[in-house]
């Protein structure tokens, strides 16, 4: 039968030996800086992304502008109103 050999603890060891490590590296914070440069190159690339995903046509004045079509009033009012342009810029 094996008896018990005293106060000997090998993970108690080990445990403080880390505490001594980690704290003797505690170091000051990390820091960084950007420069302008780089700034603008960012903000150049986040608005072309952006810029890919805008169609290149705007339906909702598409759809606006043919429904606006399908009005007689609306060809008739936009015909008087380019006429009497004419004859103004015109001097008539």
């Amino acid at each position: 039968m094996i008896e018990k050999l005293g106060g000997i603890n090998p993970v108690s060891r080990f445990n403080n030996l880390q505490n001594y490590k980690t704290n003797s590296q505690k170091v000051g914070k990390d820091t960084i800086s950007i420069s302008d440069d780089a700034k603008k190159m960012s903000e150049i690339y986040s608005l072309k992304e952006k810029l890919k995903m805008t169609p290149d046509v705007r339906m909702d004045k598409v759809n606006d502008v043919i429904s606006r079509m399908q009005d007689p009033d609306y060809i008739k009012n936009a015909i008087d109103a380019t006429a009497d342009k004419i004859i103004e810029d015109w001097g008539l």
